[in-house]
């Protein structure tokens, strides 16, 4: 099974937010796929976000924590394609939209985001941390 990982999951495993929950579940939500033995997938387009919003971060720290959190997950390509599909499709979130084109083109079998209403128009499966940890008995 392919997993497809929202940008929102991986920012909240690195920015701590003050709901820990959030943090937790997203780091629970990574290693039950991993354990699984699900293929975990991200959109390349991801990284520039996640280094993004971590720009305080000195350089070589950033690096070396993109670098661990990105241990095992497999990088997509995102390509200009996704940009027209986003600009044209029926969500109302370029950025989501983005991911689902490059989900969609790459058969992912799931999304896992916290923006659950935001998928609405996939013709993916899509869950909550918490709901994918419901399923799989790890909650």
């Amino acid at each position: 099974m392919r997993v497809f990982f929202d940008t929102n999951i991986l920012l909240d495993v690195v920015l701590k937010r003050d709901d820990k929950a959030l943090t937790d579940n997203a780091i629970k939500v990574l290693s039950a796929a991993k354990e699984l033995g699900m293929e975990r997938c991200v959109a390349a387009i991801t990284i520039p976000t996640v280094a993004y919003v971590l720009k305080k971060m000195a350089p070589q720290e950033k690096k070396a924590l993109l670098a661990k959190l990105l241990e095992g997950l497999d990088i997509l390509s995102s390509k200009a394609s996704h940009v027209e599909s986003a600009l044209k499709g029926g969500f109302n979130d370029i950025e989501d939209a983005m991911q689902y084109a490059c989900a969609l083109e790459n058969k992912c079998d799931l999304i896992i985001t916290r923006d659950v209403h935001d998928y609405a128009p996939s013709r993916i499966p899509i869950m909550s941390p918490s709901q994918f940890l419901s399923g799989i008995g790890a909650d």
